[in-house]
């Protein structure tokens, strides 16, 4: 853009030089060509519809339109354009570097969560169990009926066990997405996350199976 303005190039016919070109990745020479045809059916660029996600992008469209519709457009205001975009494009490169780890620990939390309040689980029910009770030390009937009773779930364990897994996977996923993208509307990630602490709640029954298994009264 800032090559063409030097070359004395309206801005929109600039965005269509740039669209015949299309040297650039399919899904945004794709949104050149829906920006190149509005402008060519008579819209102006400041009202032009942007159809993506990306902030930066409609940013950068929003400026180029003001600067065309106030006429200040000059090869030095593409150049403040330029920088800006690449000053967030590195900041945000060095972010993602520096906090690609914690989305994968953000991915694996929700199994994490699953294997302690599974092994919860386990440990309630080993507790409630008549033989564990009957092994806990001549307590006799009233007292071995007095311990299952005390370690006995509560019917809202299991409710807000779940409730906890998702709400802790999907909240820290979707901190560490804000952070690497710089916005909140990158929801892919926590879409993921969402969907794995669903996955990983149905384990919750294997889980404290097995731990009852394991310390032999499964």
């Amino acid at each position: 853009m800032t090559e063409y303005r030097k070359l004395n190039y309206p801005i929109p016919r600039a965005v269509r030089a740039l669209c015949k070109e299309g040297n650039y990745s399919s899904q945004f020479n794709h949104l050149l060509e829906k920006v190149s045809s509005q402008l060519e059916s008579g819209v102006r660029l400041s009202k032009v519809r942007v159809p993506t996600r990306s902030w930066l992008t409609r940013l950068s469209f929003f400026y180029l339109g003001q600067i065309s519709r106030s006429g200040g457009y000059t090869a030095k205001s593409m150049e403040l354009l330029s920088n800006f975009v690449s000053r967030i494009k590195s900041t945000r490169d060095e972010v993602r570097s520096g906090t690609s780890l914690y989305r994968y620990i953000a991915l694996a939390a929700p199994f994490g969560l699953t294997l302690i309040v599974g092994i919860m689980t386990g440990m309630f029910q080993l507790f409630a169990m008549p033989e564990f009770a009957g092994t806990s030390g001549g307590m006799g009937a009233v007292g071995g009926a007095g311990f299952m009773k005390m370690f006995k779930m509560p019917a809202s364990f299991a409710v807000i066990a779940k409730a906890t897994i998702l709400s802790s996977s999907v909240g820290l996923s979707f901190l560490t997405s804000y952070a690497a993208d710089l916005t909140p509307k990158n929801l892919s990630w926590t879409a993921l996350a969402a969907f794995l602490a669903a996955g990983a709640m149905q384990l919750l029954p294997l889980i404290s199976d097995w731990f009852t298994s394991f310390m032999g009264f499964g």
